[in-house]
């Protein structure tokens, strides 16, 4: 939901509503521009992208509808703001993967110094954690690969998708698939103890998201880039 600007700030975006449409009561209230926001801006700027796509193709009244005065609220709620970082595996993760749509990518470098403390097998007492900050380094490598040479770039620049996969990666991700497998089997042969894995949904579906990353998660080419 937008916020209202207040003396406290621009206003702002909450992703997570309850469902009456309110923000949950638990939450404090927007004072200010926040990564939700940002996050809100590259989401619509890309549907926008799309909208224009689409309207340079047809002449239906619909053409006329745009996300223009929604892009501009949040532009607005954004001035001034500086990106996040986060040691959180999960967060790091989709910190990662919105810096890509940013000009300039303003926390790479900060999210690079995190990345081996967050890409560690320690954090699989909550496994989709640590499978989100895997999705993240799987999409765009350079967040995990502090030094290594672009595979296809020239002038000694490199793009997210020039940089080889780290080995550590690959085998931090091989290290959990097999992991998945055996609280799988587990579950499976438990029907006398009655053991079920915590969190098994979310914990699975966010591994398979890291085994098939990319997948349609890094940027093209004809996506825009947020300026701040």
């Amino acid at each position: 939901y937008f916020s209202s600007s207040s003396k406290y700030g621009g206003g702002g975006i909450r992703w997570k509503l309850s469902v009456d449409a309110s923000p949950p009561p638990s939450l404090p209230p927007v004072y200010g521009p926040n990564d939700d926001t940002l996050n809100a801006l590259i989401v619509f700027s890309m549907l926008e992208k799309q909208n224009q796509s689409i309207d340079d193709k047809s002449d239906d009244e619909s053409a006329e509808l745009n996300l223009r005065d929604e892009i501009a609220l949040l532009q607005n709620s954004l001035q001034n703001y500086k990106p996040q970082v986060t040691s959180d595996p999960l967060g790091w993760g989709l910190e990662v993967l919105f810096d890509q749509f940013i000009q300039g990518h303003p926390r790479m470098g900060r999210l690079r110094k995190l990345a081996p403390e967050v890409l560690d097998s320690v954090h699989l007492s909550l496994p989709f954690r640590l499978y989100g900050s895997l999705i993240g380094a799987l999409v765009v490598p350079s967040a995990a690969a502090d030094g290594v040479v672009s595979v296809g770039g020239s002038g000694g620049k490199r793009s997210t998708d020039e940089v080889a996969i780290p080995r550590h990666l690959r085998e931090l991700l091989d290290y959990c698939t097999n992991y998945q497998f055996l609280e799988m089997r587990r579950e499976e042969s438990s029907d006398v103890s009655g053991y079920k894995e915590d969190h098994s949904s979310i914990n699975r579906t966010m591994l398979a998201m890291a085994l098939l990353a990319p997948g349609v998660l890094r940027r093209r080419g004809y996506d825009p880039l947020v300026h701040l």
